[in-house]
């Protein structure tokens, strides 16, 4: 029933046109945005700690220091350990106060030679991450045309009241 209508409504349109396919100005009775939805990409900016480590062993005296003791501030480290333990500990016990002297004043020799060669810069990192977004992709527009409601579809937004070309087409 509703096909049947509709069919002679618009056989009426057409034949109130002087020609097929002409456009008839009909009044605008709402307008609704249609979205669809997109992907963007926003840039995201952050900040990392990166270190770089350095090897500055080159010379002989140097490859036998690191390969003993780890590095030359981890020989003299153990020699001023060596140094105190045998301030501290008496009879048998000053070889045990040397031997853990050397070894704790190694480690801290080592450590501290080993803040020495990193260095640590700030670097700032992009990367791109996306999202959906909505946008409208056309308007959905309701037309008045002899007393009755057809949709129509355009890629402009008419304002409520104006009038609009629709040209009808019999299919």
């Amino acid at each position: 029933m509703k096909k049947t209508t509709l069919a002679l409504t618009l056989a009426l349109a057409v034949s109130t046109t002087s020609a097929l396919g002409e456009g008839v100005e009909l009044r605008v009775l709402n307008v609704d945005p249609v979205y669809r939805n997109v992907i963007r990409y926003h840039t995201i900016v952050e900040t990392k700690k990166v270190c770089y480590r350095e090897n500055r062993s080159s010379g002989l005296f140097e490859r036998v220091v690191d390969g003993g003791f780890g590095s030359t501030e981890g020989l003299i480290g153990a020699g001023v350990g060596v140094a105190i333990g045998e301030h501290i500990g008496g009879g048998r016990g000053n070889d045990a106060a040397k031997i853990i002297g050397g070894l704790l004043g190694n480690k801290i020799g080592n450590n501290v030679a080993d803040k020495n060669r990193g260095r640590c810069e700030f670097e700032d990192i992009e990367r791109r991450e996306p999202y959906t977004a909505q946008e409208i992709s056309n308007y959905r527009v309701t037309v008045e045309m002899e007393g009755s409601a057809f949709i129509v579809s355009r890629s402009f937004q008419p304002r409520v009241g104006d009038y609009i070309s629709v040209r009808l087409q019999v299919q």
